[in-house]
Parts: structure tokens; sequence; C-alpha cells
């Protein structure tokens, strides 16, 4: 047939993990290739949300399709990833079992698998499961072990596959969603209608045609042909435990519960435990199915934790960091009762794999669920072939080249160098850019991410131009914070990469923005501010006296200006007495206090770009009665203490993450990344560990729901006001009646924010009754005890919260009388849902529900007498002039040390 002209040879929709493999597999052939998708990234959507398990293959029907590729691609997934770069853990399974049904069960899947042919298949008794897992419940009688069912990260993979289609010649348009096909069979070319975010319309042309569409693959084939078939989803929830968590979990286990379908139990590749999911009914509204539905469910995250529990009674589910929902796409044809009807489904025994037999190609992958991560390789060659026969594609593309290409991490290189010399220069060849100034600046402090590798995922093609793109290109904020400590950071450098304003950053697709402007307070602003403040309130008396006379100039210092000397040494190793991670008040003062208790060198190590910690972005007074005699700004105590600190004649190096302490028979070794990557190695005779602490993520809650823009936790809410002076929303809740989240509710109030309610779960203000006074009181904000926030709502940015007694009593009029006068509520007046909670709209929500002493670096460490742990990141505590003791006593205890080692003089 002669062909018309056309824009590309092979149209791909949809930027799955299966899309992304189809492109690279095209790859292989001379054609042209585009992928289309109509999200602003890639891999967002089934394929962020799965179980990340690469299955052996003993679950599929023997002699399917589904089968042999599962099979297939288990064996081959080691070189695959060491090929694309992905990290891939193939650390075995176990299924187990508790009794006659689901024995029943394993043994007919051991026999499955073998037939098969799946390697490694072993049964093995109860006693046996629980020598390899300890953990394991006592019910437990069997179990069938496989030796090569993995796990790794789904967007990671998917990701990998599309940067090796695009280096080949591939182009993604993302935000580019398809509303029909048609074939023109004249010029034997199909027309694939598009449009963009802002609605305009475009028309490409291809030869073929591959729709790999998920949840969407009907409705984009239904104005081609009569509908043959539709996709009818299922939400599946997890949980997200810390990494903690796993220190008992080594194995995938597999749950297989004598009444009903139980979850899966997975040791993720970054550390995390992942559990789930529950599988829920699609979402039906008005008649009309939703395949937009993430919204976590009290039933659903339930359900996870019930069946969690009786595989692994002591798994620490209170450690969760987060939950999340996606859906699977089941495939339903019609009957003579109508469609779509359950009982018809194919889509769980065999790949549904559609080739239009009247036109020339048109491929659809439909409802390919599990195991679809595990396929996605095969069946982008399976597809990529069928392509190339019917388009007579035999050229070999010389491009092509499938030669194994690692790009590592500076994170990865570290953990693999620990103890070896080489880290410094590993780190130097590692191929991550290194052509700007804080190249080395670590970023994320859970997953030691660096500038660099924010730098070159917003640069990488596909571009990462989204906070969520970022995290799923390097792990930035899927650590424990969840990205609040690094948010900022992102930000800031998607918005300097792509050159736009922080306020067209969104945390996802349009929409989702999360900083509105400047913020009316901040570090920089607060004495023009403060006259403004008086004027406007008529409380402005009680805001004069807690709020900073005059910004200090220490928040936005340097390391070339900062206000200790930095070491004089341009040298990889660097000996010193006393090492203290953390310059933060207890950090400061225990370097005060070991070199004045004999210490003759003291080296800070701060990863900020400044001193004093989190004092920094605390503008407010109320800081040092007990220590210096008068209440200070969180800037002007620090000060303080700096200066101590440099007429004590300490040293410190600012833009400097500790990222391994090591205890060695003469001294402790700390591997450090700094701003200039200069010195990689610290030995101390004796290590004062003051990092502080972090604070519990959103994720935490038990509150379910929507996760969109707009909610932050008290923390990240002041940093980004103070520290980085930008608004964060209009109309604000505030979960949580700490001292924090009492002085954030009197900032954003000052900032020009409608602060609603502040909600406290507890029956009692949990913050200091002066705090409750002059930051509630005095502005007339409401405190609302014995309340919690059930679920959020809102898809792009938060919407609307539900609000119920912690009771779980409905809420009475007299209630609502404690919700901030003319608050807009969804719907007319106060909304009293049948379970009598309350909806309440707001755009901003923050939340202050408490703080977790960080102490990541020693886990896994034995004790060591050398090492001091002092400050926050010991207990917390509510006051920074008990910090500041606690540190005097670790600096104390520091020289002690020495002496006792090394026969330092008594001072």
């Amino acid at each position: 047939m002669r062909m018309g002209k056309k824009d590309f040879d092979v149209i791909v929709i949809g930027a799955g993990v299966l899309g992304c493999f189809v492109a690279r597999e095209l790859r292989r052939y001379n054609a042209s290739v585009c992928v289309l998708e109509k999200n602003d990234d890639i891999c967002a959507e089934i394929t962020k949300a799965n179980t990340a398990v690469i299955y052996a293959g003993y679950d599929m029907k023997p002699g399917t399709l589904k089968a042999r590729m599962t099979v297939r691609a288990n064996r081959v997934m080691p070189a695959l990833c060491e090929e694309l770069g992905v990290e891939y853990s193939r650390c075995g399974s176990l299924f187990v079992a508790s009794g006659p049904v689901s024995e029943m069960a394993l043994k007919k899947k051991y026999r499955q698998g073998n037939e098969s042919g799946v390697y490694g298949l072993h049964i093995i008794g109860g006693r046996e499961a629980r020598d390899m897992e300890p953990a394991l419940c006592e019910s437990v009688t069997l179990a069938l072990y496989s030796e090569t069912t993995g796990t790794l990260d789904p967007w990671v993979l998917g990701i990998a596959a599309a940067k090796s289609a695009a280096d080949g010649g591939a182009e993604f348009r993302t935000g580019c969603e398809v509303t029909g096909i048609s074939y023109h069979g004249l010029d034997g070319n199909y027309i694939a209608r598009c449009k963009n975010r802002n609605g305009i319309q475009s028309e490409l042309r291809a030869s073929a045609i591959v729709n790999a569409a998920g949840l969407y693959s009907d409705e984009v084939l239904s104005g081609y042909m009569p509908p043959s078939f539709c996709i009818v989803p299922t939400k599946a929830e997890y949980a997200v435990l810390d990494t903690y968590a796993a220190d008992g979990v080594k194995h995938i286990i597999f749950q297989e519960r004598e009444i009903g379908k139980g979850v899966t139990i997975v040791p993720t590749v970054s550390g995390n435990v992942l559990v789930g999911p529950s599988e829920l009914p699609a979402d039906v509204r008005e008649g009309m199915i939703h395949k937009d539905d993430t919204e976590t469910t009290v039933l659903g995250q339930e359900y996870v934790a019930e069946c969690a529990r009786e595989i692994l009674p002591n798994l620490a589910l209170d450690r969760k960091i987060r939950s999340f929902a996606g859906e699977r796409p089941n495939i339903y044809y019609p009957t003579e009762r109508g469609w779509p009807h359950p009982d018809r489904s194919r889509s769980i025994r065999e790949l549904t794999i559609i080739e239009d037999d009247i036109s020339p190609c048109l491929i659809t992958l439909a409802g390919i669920k599990t195991p679809g991560l595990t396929c996605a390789s095969e069946i982008g060659i399976y597809t990529a072939e069928r392509v190339a026969l019917r388009l007579n594609l035999t050229e070999l593309y010389g491009g092509f080249n499938a030669e194994k290409r690692r790009e590592t991490r500076h994170s990865a290189i570290i953990g693999k160098a620990q103890g070896e010399a080489a880290v410094g220069r590993a780190r130097s060849s590692s191929g991550v850019s290194d052509g700007w100034a804080g190249a080395h600046r670590i970023v994320c402090r859970c997953r030691n991410i660096t500038e660099a590798e924010v730098r070159d995922a917003v640069r990488s093609l596909p571009a990462a131009t989204s906070v969520n793109a970022v995290k799923r290109r390097v792990g930035a904020g899927m650590g424990r914070c969840q990205g609040g400590y690094c948010l900022q950071s992102i930000i800031e450098i998607i918005a300097d990469e792509l050159g736009v304003d922080v306020c067209d950053v969104m945390l996802e697709d349009g929409g989702s923005y999360i900083l509105t402007g400047s913020s009316r307070v901040s570090a920089v602003n607060a004495t023009a501010f403060l006259g403004e403040a008086i004027g406007l309130s008529s409380h402005g008396a009680a805001a004069h006296s807690m709020w900073v006379a005059a910004p200090s100039p220490m928040l936005h210092e340097t390391a070339e200006s900062a206000s200790l000397p930095s070491p004089s040494e341009d040298m990889y190793e660097l000996a010193v007495d006393v090492a203290v991670i953390g310059g933060g008040p207890a950090g400061l003062s225990a370097a005060v206090s070991a070199r004045e208790s004999g210490a003759r060198r003291v080296l800070v190590i701060e990863r900020l770009p400044y001193l004093g910690g989190l004092l920094g972005q605390c503008i407010h007074r109320g800081f040092g009665l007990r220590l210096f005699g008068k209440e200070l700004t969180g800037p002007e105590y620090a000060s303080r203490l700096i200066g101590a600190a440099r007429d004590a004649g300490i040293e410190a190096l600012l833009y400097s993450t500790a990222i391994s302490v090591r205890p060695t028979a003469s001294a402790i070794e700390i591997d450090i990344l700094s701003d200039a990557s200069r010195i990689s190695r610290i030995s101390a005779g004796a290590l004062i560990f003051a990092a502080g602490c972090r604070e519990r993520p959103i994720g935490h809650l038990p509150t379910v729901g929507s996760r969109p823009s707009g909610m932050f936790t008290a923390g990240t809410a002041q940093r980004l006001m103070n520290v980085g002076g930008y608004g964060i929303g209009s109309k604000a809740l505030i979960l949580g009646s700490g001292d924090v989240g009492l002085i954030m509710a009197r900032q954003m109030h000052l900032s020009g924010m409608d602060v609603l309610s502040v909600v406290e779960q507890s029956a009692q203000c949990g913050g200091m009754p002066r705090n409750k006074r002059e930051c509630l009181d005095a502005f007339g904000i409401p405190l609302l005890t014995g309340h919690t926030v059930k679920r959020v709502f809102g898809s792009a940015r938060i919407e609307g919260v539900e609000i119920v007694r912690e009771s779980g009593l409905p809420l009475v009029e007299s209630d609502t009388t404690l919700l901030k006068s003319g608050a807009t509520r969804v719907g007319c007046g106060t909304t009293l849902t049948a379970s009598g909670s309350t909806l309440l709209e707001c755009d901003t929500l923050v939340v202050a529900v408490g703080l977790i002493p960080e102490r990541d670096l020693l886990h896994r460490i034995p004790e060591d007498g050398r090492i001091i742990v002092c400050g926050n990141a010991l207990t917390v505590h509510h006051m920074a002039d008990d910090i500041a003791d606690d540190g005097v006593r670790a600096g104390h205890a520091a020289a002690s040390i020495l002496r006792h080692i090394h026969q330092l003089p008594n001072v």
C-alpha cells in the first residue's frame, strides 16, 4: 500500500511502564516513535501504585502466554536491571499458609510452577519458614519458598526504559491527551486526535498505533470501533512503613487466608516495608465508574493492617510514613445480561493483547495487571515484533545499543563505599553533573540525594518538571520525613532549571500549586511587617512583643561567610579531638563545653548553610529567658551561641552532611559530603551526635482521602514562610495544638491567611498556656479540642477536610461555634454528615503532630562509649535552654572520654 505523509511510524498511547518498554523495543527497528501521555509526567498512574513484585511465575496457568512471559522475564530481570541501571533485589519470597484451604492453594501453586519451569521452588514447614523469617506468626503451618522472586521500584524501571527509548530517538510528549483515533485507508495512516493542557487540539499521523493507555485503553478505542470490552477498575490500597520496620523482614511474604484474599509484605529496595493491597470495588457515582479514584479509605487501611498483623504480629505498623491507593485495570466483556459483568473477566487468567485484523497495525494492551510489571519488557518485545512484522520493519536501527549502562547515584556509591578510601574518588567519577556550585550538597537528607541529582532529573529526557516527578526519578521526598526537609530546595531547583517562578512549580499535574506568592512575614521583611501588623490588628502590642524586631543576617549566610572558621586543610582526611554532628543549640553548646573541658580541636558538621539549626526559622520571641536572662528570637539566640563558639575557637563545616559513622579501634570515622566536596572523612576521638529531630509526616496519621498539594508539616510551613519568604495558601486549618502549631497559627494569621481553627485530638491544648493566650486567644483563632481530621478532599490542591470527634460521637451545634465565625464551609453553612462529622473548606492543611529524634546514622551501630547523643536527637525537649544544657553535658562527657583515652590534661 502506498503510504501518505505521516509524522511518525508508530504512535504509542500511554507512557506507563508498558508504553515505555514498547517504545524502547521499537528502537531495534528503523522506526520513528512518539509516545503520547495525558499526564504531565510518565509512569504516573498504575505504574507508580502497585505491589512492586517481580513474580517467579507459579501463580499463572501453565502453557499460557502470561505464564511463559513471566517465567522468562523473571530469569532475565537481573541482567535487564543491570543494563538499565535499576536497583533490583532478588530477595526471594515465602507464600505462607495457615490451614487446609490455604495449604491446598499453596500446593496447587507449587505444581503449576514446576509445570511452567519455575526455578527454585520449595515447600517448607512452618518451623523452617520461621527460621527464615523469625517474626512470622505461629499459625503458619506451610510455606512455598521461591528463590527467584524479587522487587524493584516500578516507576524507576519504567523511567529507565523511557530514557533508553529517548536515547534512541523516541519522542515523548506529556500533557497530551488522545481524544480519539481514526484510520484513513487512502493514505494508509492512522490519525490520533490530541489536546494539550490548554485545550488546544492537534492531530498526529502514523502508520501504526500501540494503545497502552491502561485504565483508559477502552476509551481510546471507543471512537474507532464498536466497544468489545471495557475497563472496570478495582482500587488497591497500600501502607508504607519506615525503614526501621524492615529489620525483621527479609523476604517478600505472600498471604493466603482461609477466607478471603490476603496481603503482600515487601521489603523494598529503598529499605522501607510495603504492605498491601486491599481490594475495593470501583467508585461508582451517578451511574458512572470513576477511573481516577486514588483516595485511601478507613476500611482499606484497616484491612491492610489487620492482614499484616495476621502474618507478622509484631510488624511496626505504628511506623507508617505514607499510605496510597492505585487502581487495577480489569477487562470485562459483554454478556446477554449486559456489561460489564464480573464473572466473564478473563484478564486475571491471560494477557489481553488485541490486534485489529481489519486495519494495518493497531495493537491494544488491555487490562494488563499482575504480573504486568514483571512482563513489561517481554510485552514490549512481543509488541515491537508484531509492529515490525505488520509494517515490514526489518532493518535494525544502527544506533541501538544494549550495552550495560549504569547511571550511578551519589548515595549508592556512598553506601557501597563506606569504610573504603575510594569514597571521595568514586564520587568524583560518578558521572553526575558537577558543573555548578553546590553540586554535592545534600538536598534530601533521608535518602542522601544531592543537588546534582535533582538538577540532572530536571534536565533528563523525559524531563522531571514537578516535585513528584523528581521524587520518582531520584527518590527525593520518599524517605522518613516525606519531603518535609527538601521540599523548598526541590521547588527552587526546578524553578531555576526551567526558568519559571517558584509559584509555577507543581506537586504533580496542573493545578497542584504549592506556593502562592510572597509571605508577608519572613526573616527578611519582619521589621516592615510589624508596623503593618500593629496598624491592622487590635492585638498589635502582643504581636510586637513576640516577633523579631529586625531581620538577622545569619539566616542567609553561605559557607564562604560563615560565623565560624572552616578547617584550613585541603585534604581527604581530617583528624580532630571531637566531632559534633549538628550545629543547632545542642551541637554548639556541646562544642563549646568540650573545648572548655580540654578538647584541643573541635569541629561542628552542619548540613545547612548557616549555624543555629531550626532556630534560624523561628523568628518569634520566647527563647533564652533562663540562659541569657531575656527573651530572644530564634536567630538572636543562635547568634549568641555562635559567638560563644567563635570565641572558643570552634571550627565548622557548613553545607556538609554526615553520611556514615563507623567506630574503629582507634577513632570514630565520619564520612561526609560537603558543598565543595573537599573533605570526605573525619576521624575523631569522640563524637557528639546532635542532629536534632524531625517531624512526624502527614502519612503517619490515620487520616485518609486524597493526597493533594497544600498539606504541610508545621516545620515545613515555617521554613517556607520564614526562610524562603513564600506564601503557602489563603485559608488554613491546623491539626495539632503543640507550641509549634500555636505559633504557626499566629504567624499565618499575621501574614494575611484566614486560619479557620486549630484542631486538637486530645481534650486539652497541647502547648503552653502562654502560647495559647498569645497565639490563639489574642487573635480570635478558635481551638477545637477532642477532634481530629478524618479525611482530606481535593484532586490537585486540597479543597477541604472532614473533622470528627475523637471519641466517635457526632458533632453538635455547640461545637460549630468553636470554628471561626464567618469561615466558609462546604455547602451552605455547617454541613453535618450522616456520621456526624463536619466538612470544612480550606486550601491549606498544616499538621503539627509530634517530633521524632533523628538517629538514623546510628541505626545498627553497636553501642560505643565514644559516641554521645544529646539534645533533641536523644529526647525531644520543649525549651531551647534545656537543649543547650544537654549539649553542655555532652561536651563535658566527650572531654572526659578523651582524657581517659588520650590522657588529656584536666581543665
